[in-house]
């Protein structure tokens, strides 16, 4: 579990509830995290900060800490990646973080669900993973935000180097609590996500994902989707 607050006097850094950068391989991990960045955190991610070439994150998921679920403050900010700068992410999730904002220096930051800003080339791609988030943003801070990714632009052939779209497939965010909009993915509402019809193929023979029923909902889903690894974690 992390839990870190920065100030403004601290240099500028990646950081995530398990690693702040990585372009190595992250499979069947976690990181149950809360984060107030008053500071200079470049890049926040409940599991990664940043990304980089040849990174690869599978069956992995961050959550909110139940008491203080709060990522705040003025950075890429993605409830599981911070800045997708190249690599995959395939069947993870974020859920159960708010992300907040009270700066307007945010203008040139993406604020997402699932990551924050992902940069598009040929190898980056979300594959089969979602995002339970919510937004608490000032409204005088217009960052990019998104259900699942707050920011990723396509680009435009240039010298002869091909332009790339963000590839996001089989990917969705929970809209009953996130914002209506997204650079990639698709919305679906909590009751839609409660149930294994939302996408059927994710809970095929073979395939990592289970429906979890929690023992206490209260307000909550009735259920949703989790990684089959990380059942004995389930809430």
């Amino acid at each position: 579990m992390s839990s870190v607050t920065t100030s403004s006097a601290d240099p500028w850094f990646n950081f995530g509830g398990l690693v702040g950068q990585t372009a190595g391989l992250i499979v069947e991990s976690f990181a149950s995290s809360s984060f107030e960045n008053t500071g200079n955190i470049a890049n926040l991610g409940g599991l990664v900060g940043i990304t980089g070439f040849g990174a690869t994150i599978r069956r992995s998921y961050a959550v909110g800490d139940p008491v203080a679920p709060v990522l705040l403050g003025r950075a890429d900010i993605g409830g599981l990646v911070g800045y997708h700068d190249r690599g995959t992410i395939e069947d993870s999730f974020a859920r159960g973080f708010v992300i907040e904002t009270t700066s307007p220096e945010n203008s040139l930051n993406g604020l997402g669900g699932l990551v924050g800003r992902g940069v598009p080339s040929e190898d980056t791609e979300i594959q089969r993973s979602y995002a339970a988030v919510a937004f608490d943003l000032d409204p005088s801070a217009s960052a990019s935000v998104g259900g699942l990714v707050g920011r990723a632009p396509s680009t435009e052939p240039e010298d002869g180097i091909p332009g790339y779209d963000y590839e996001v497939v089989s990917s969705f965010w929970d809209s009953s609590i996130g914002p209506d909009i997204s650079d990639g993915g698709e919305p679906r509402t909590s009751e839609q996500l409660a149930q294994t019809s939302f996408a059927p193929a994710w809970f095929e023979t073979g395939m990592p994902w289970m429906m979890h029923t929690p023992a206490d909902p209260g307000s909550g889903p009735t259920a949703f989707p989790w990684l089959i690894w990380a059942e004995s974690l389930a809430p």
